[in-house]
């Protein structure tokens, strides 16, 4: 599987969405820039999609590494909404983050996901 990230403008908020696998040094490079780009252009909220994210070689030490780096660099936006697939949501990296600091919540349906950062 092809391994891409894309930037999505939306109206309120920025969505990144992952396909394939990406390792962690490029998954905290993405967030670091999403995280830029939402400071920059005023979006209150950021939304994570990976649902097609191959999970087979992404380890518990790069979950909870993930929840840490959100964490750190959450200070805008408001909320980060995490679009994960049922069967690989453990909750570690939203853990992490949330007692860290961050607003952060998984969901497996974008709808619920973008009801939840417009509240």
């Amino acid at each position: 599987m092809k391994s891409d990230i894309i930037f999505e403008d939306k109206n309120n908020y920025l969505q990144i969405k992952y396909y394939g696998y990406n390792n962690v040094e490029i998954f905290f490079d993405s967030l670091e820039k999403a995280f830029k780009i939402c400071k920059e252009k005023n979006y209150p909220n950021l939304v994570l999609d990976i649902l097609n994210v191959d999970f087979g070689k992404i380890t518990f030490t790069d979950k909870y590494d993930a929840g840490e780096k959100i964490a750190e660099l959450f200070s805008y936006p408001k909320k980060v909404a995490v679009l994960a697939p049922k069967k690989f949501h453990d909750s570690l990296a939203e853990n992490v983050a949330t007692n860290r600091g961050a607003n952060i919540k998984a969901f497996h349906d974008i709808n619920d996901a973008i009801k939840w950062i417009i509240e």
